[in-house]
């Protein structure tokens, strides 16, 4: 008890004198640490105190969490789950496979086996969806693959299944893949997309029927375009659409046949007018993200579309019925084109792939009355297309260009292809009067130059652009008349 007492007695006198002491000692602490990190350039030479500070505040380095976290959630916690779903794919397929080696189980039980383990594998990702979705999403994509599997085994491997109901199944499949990706992700997606592709290759019977297999690409590619509508997952939607140009370019060299152009045709103009319609249209929650995306897929889209009729026009050997195909195709995009200018790209693929296949029929001397009433028809429509289409639209030197280059290109396709064959025509009587059109067509483009902003007129700069274009047309056809007209002797006169 003392000797607690006497430690205590002299902590309180000492207290008081400790005071007045530490008084005076406060205020030259204070601007000597604020004056010490003065000397720090000469200390960061050296590498000791200003680094520390230094490093206490690069601590706003959020940026390198944020990727290891995304690496980390991606190979830590999906990858496993990919790849435990490949293993379960897999292992139904081997399963299958085993007991056929084995003969343990017959045709009809291996394929029942494998019908059930896919649908158990479906009923355990709805059961784990509330619990682990990324677990949920691997069990679904393992199942739609096992399914694939059991049915392509069914047809193919044991004959059990007829081509046809095969065909359904595995349709049936592609179907509840695409409608499942809505609820588990992209993977689901992306298996019932790429088993729908093989699927008509998988359950072939050897007989081409082409009014099966668009009709089905079509309907499997609208399913896509739905959910990546509503998901915002474009580069599916491009994955599919080259998909089905691949069918269209296998088809034509493979076992196409002339009555199949109506189907292919019809398809590729179907398919474009499918993508553009739901890019063109974005609302709803993922608009923005349509936006953003939407001009260069369609921009693909479109240009694909001309790909797979340019091709389908050379195997058909120019028939008339693909020249209005592609006549369709290019009036579209024409009308594209002038009502977003960010299109205005697919306006000059829409002129000069028309006359560049009419430049390939020219060299492969066609019979020529049949080439040049179509030749007249392809040129008369881009000349007249691309005319009204420069009126109030803001790139009217673009548009007049383009109607020049329609105009003699067609013209100079159709002379070669005529001295090909050594066809004597009054070349230049046709010179002359395609300079007589454009010229009519010269004077509304100059009065509307003439009148300007003030009096009502166009207050476009592009009306100067239009008329210089429309201006070089008609001295162009003024000029070929003469050396189209006039024999070698009497050009010198001319």
């Amino acid at each position: 008890m003392d000797l607690a007492a006497s430690p205590t007695e002299p902590v309180a006198p000492e207290a008081q004198p400790e005071e007045p002491a530490i008084a005076p000692e406060v205020p030259p602490e204070v601007p000597e640490p604020v004056e010490a990190p003065r000397p720090a350039p000469f200390a960061e030479e050296e590498g000791s105190e200003p680094r520390d500070d230094l490093d206490a505040e690069p601590v706003p380095s959020p940026a390198r969490p944020f990727w290891t976290k995304e690496l980390e959630k991606k190979l830590v916690a999906r990858l496993p789950v990919w790849i435990g779903a490949a293993a379960l794919a897999l292992a139904g397929g081997f399963l299958v496979k085993l007991s056929f080696d084995r003969g343990w189980l017959g045709p009809t039980v291996r394929v029942a086996l494998g019908v059930l383990f896919g649908l158990a594998l479906l009923a355990a990702g709805e059961w784990l969806r509330s619990s682990s979705r990324v677990v949920a999403q691997g069990c679904s994509a393992a199942g739609i693959a096992v399914l694939f599997f059991s049915f392509y085994a069914g047809v193919n491997l044991y004959s059990l299944i007829s081509p046809v109901v095969g065909f359904l199944l595995m349709a049936l499949t592609t179907a509840v893949a695409v409608g499942l990706s809505l609820r588990h992700g992209p993977m689901v997606a992306v298996l019932g997309l790429v088993g729908g592709l093989l699927t008509p290759y998988l359950m072939s019977t050897g007989e081409a029927d082409p009014k099966i297999l668009f009709p089905y690409l079509l309907l499997l590619q609208a399913g896509i375009l739905a959910v990546s509508r509503r998901r915002g997952w474009w580069p599916l939607t491009a994955v599919s659409f080259v998909g089905g140009l691949l069918w269209i370019l296998l088809w034509l060299f493979g076992v196409f046949e002339a009555e199949h152009s109506v189907w292919l045709g019809l398809f590729l103009l179907s398919t474009v007018a499918l993508f553009l319609a739901s890019g063109l249209s974005g609302r709803g929650r993922h608009a923005e993200r349509h936006r953003q995306v939407s001009p260069e897929l369609n921009r693909l889209v479109a240009l694909g579309g001309f790909v797979g009729l340019a091709a389908l026009m050379l195997k058909a050997d120019h028939t008339t019925q693909s020249w209005i195909f592609l006549g369709i195709l290019s009036a579209g995009s024409l009308v594209l084109a002038r009502l977003r200018p960010s299109y205005h790209l697919l306006a000059w693929v829409s002129v000069v792939a028309p006359l560049a296949l009419l430049g390939d029929w020219a060299l492969g001397e066609p019979e020529l009355d049949r080439f040049f009433w179509t030749a007249a028809c392809v040129g008369g429509f881009l000349a007249l297309a691309t005319y009204a289409a420069l009126w109030k639209s803001g790139r009217e030197g673009p548009w007049a260009a383009l109607c020049a280059v329609s105009g003699i290109g067609t013209l100079l396709i159709a002379y070669l292809a005529a001295s090909l064959q050594e066809r004597e025509l009054s070349w230049g009587v046709v010179c002359l009067g395609l300079a007589v059109l454009y010229l009519l067509a010269a004077v509304p483009v100059a009065r509307a130059r003439a009148r300007g902003p003030s009096e009502g007129g166009d207050p476009s700069e592009g009306l100067e652009g239009a008329l210089a274009a429309v201006a070089v047309a008609v001295t162009v056809f003024a000029s070929l008349a003469v050396p189209m007209e006039l024999e070698r002797q009497w050009l010198t006169v001319a």
